[in-house]
């Protein structure tokens, strides 16, 4: 695998969350989970395929890696959140979308994913929940598998939205 469209075809056979040793773990009644580091895919194949953000040069943007990164298990835990995605393990992912922003210094940059398997999407933004919703975040990640749920937070600089997909 080489970068996110090979995802296609790859059955999915678990889900990690990457957060500090300090963070709490997302409620599990909530449709959308607030993820502080990464969103680690573990595949039928054996690869992990791990999402996270990441600011260069000054700017946000998405990352995804193939090799995930090393985390300092003093600082950071993998928390296993594949029972909040089991309705996906086992499938197999048929697409693969990269939403994009626009930068200050005009560059285009990933700000949100989304990965479609038969029983349903998985979205990977930057983001982070408050009181009052889903608010944009550099440094945090949120992912919901409805989408539908996040058709009010719409980033200034956000040139598509995973949600407009259902459309």
């Amino acid at each position: 695998m080489r970068d996110l469209d090979d995802l296609v075809g790859e059955k999915l056979a678990g889900v990690d969350y990457v957060g500090l040793l300090w963070d709490e773990l997302p409620a599990s009644e909530s449709p959308v989970d607030d993820v502080p580091i990464a969103v680690r895919l573990r595949l039928e194949s054996g690869e992990v395929v791990e999402v996270g953000w990441q600011v260069e040069y000054g700017f946000e943007q998405l990352r995804a890696s193939v090799t995930p990164q090393t985390h300092d298990e003093e600082v950071y835990r993998l928390s296993d959140a594949s029972d909040r995605w089991h309705t996906l393990l086992g499938e197999m992912c048929h697409n693969v979308k990269t939403h994009s922003h626009r930068c200050a210094d005009g560059s285009v940059r990933p700000w949100a994913l989304r990965m479609e398997f038969d029983p349903g999407p998985m979205v990977v933004a930057l983001g982070t929940l408050e009181e009052s919703g889903v608010a944009y975040s550099a440094d945090n990640l949120i992912v919901t598998g409805i989408p539908s749920m996040l058709r009010d937070y719409r980033p200034n600089a956000a040139l598509s939205f995973p949600w407009e997909d259902d459309a």
